[in-house]
């Protein structure tokens, strides 16, 4: 796979970023912008709102704990899919 371009690359982490603001603000009601309707967590179709209830108490939570710790390491590839709602 070609290296993305760094302003391709440069949007993507921004993108992400507003991802973990609202995650770690604890807005899971308000990731529309982020995360399509029809989500999908291990082949499943869950939606959005059972996703953000998810981040909120579920596995993730109690996985990574204080959600407030979370920050950009790694924003997806470019090159990968990725679903977002319009």
């Amino acid at each position: 796979m070609d290296a993305e371009p760094a302003e391709d690359r440069a949007v993507i982490e921004e993108r992400y970023r507003h991802y973990l603001d609202r995650c770690n603000e604890h807005r899971f009601g308000e990731l529309d912008a982020f995360v399509a309707p029809d989500v999908h967590v291990n082949g499943v179709r869950v939606g959005i709102h059972v996703y953000g209830g998810g981040l909120a108490g579920g596995l993730i939570a109690e996985a990574w704990g204080d959600l407030d710790r979370w920050r950009l390491d790694a924003a997806p590839d470019a090159g990968e899919p990725t679903k977002t709602a319009s």
